[in-house]
């Protein structure tokens, strides 16, 4: 059965974090090591790879594959995010402008393409085919999201604490990332596969707020803001243990390699 077609992105999807870097920067989660030896599996020494990290934010996921070794470009098209990026002066990390549809980079130029938390942005099946051109034969593709997991009870709540108070429909995964995927990289890939890893993140109220606050849907002033600001109040007074609470996801990362011939 096909997949029904991607609704389009949302017209602001390249400046709608712009005034959200902060919270980002402080409070959205990193990814678990074992994502990344997935991602890096059989690919040989990290120092020889060269990797086009993809919607790279404001490089949680750039740095992580420079602290291996791997040559990063760090393709961000959000002018805000790219410059918190590059302001941490990362070794190993080249920044630049771009969207994972035109990404100004030469063919065949990269051993992995990654995707951490942004392929649901991007026009998917125009990504993918930008992404095999810029692969070296045989390349790999990795598609990363934390999807929250809400057998959790404090997860739980929270996210259904973000979906009542969002200003919009969310575009990224709740529980899953399997509906995102398409066909054209399931099946006209190579070698499909899925891992998933448990990881969690530890917030104090402040960090809280600010994770909700990093989510381009939330809303960031007047009344509404204020009601999602007791909300999590709330939910934090309920399951807060030492003055923090934990939330808890599966990290979901998708492989494959570039289909022969592009």
């Amino acid at each position: 059965m096909n997949q029904p077609a991607q609704p389009p992105p949302p017209a602001n999807r390249l400046t709608r974090f712009t005034d959200r870097v902060g919270d980002y920067v402080r409070s959205r989660p990193t990814y678990p090591s074992g994502a990344i030896d997935a991602v890096m599996a059989g690919l040989g020494d990290p120092p020889r790879l060269r990797v086009l990290d993809v919607g790279a934010g404001t490089g949680i996921s750039s740095r992580l594959l420079a602290a291996r070794g791997c040559g990063v470009v760090a393709l961000e098209p959000n002018d805000a995010m790219r410059a918190a990026g590059s302001a941490a002066g990362t070794p190993g990390i080249t920044w630049i402008g771009g969207t994972g549809e035109a990404t100004g980079q030469r063919g065949a130029a990269f051993d992995v393409v990654t995707c951490f938390q942004a392929f649901h942005w991007l026009r998917h099946d125009e990504a993918l085919i930008e992404f095999a051109r810029v692969l070296k034969p045989g390349g790999r593709a990795a598609l990363v999201w934390n999807v929250r997991d809400e057998s959790d009870p404090c997860t739980r709540a929270y996210g259904r604490t973000i979906i009542a108070h969002a200003t919009e429909p969310p575009t990224s995964p709740a529980l899953s990332a399997h509906g995102l995927i398409p066909e054209t990289f399931r099946l006209g890939w190579r070698g499909y596969r899925m891992n998933s890893f448990p990881t969690e993140q530890s917030l104090d109220r402040a960090g809280l707020h600010g994770r909700a606050l990093s989510a381009s849907y939330s809303p960031n002033a007047g009344a509404a803001l204020e009601a999602l600001r007791r909300d999590l109040d709330s939910l934090f007074d309920t399951f807060a243990s030492d003055q923090r609470v934990t939330l808890r996801y599966s990290c979901e990362v998708h492989l494959a390699e570039a289909p022969r011939g592009e």
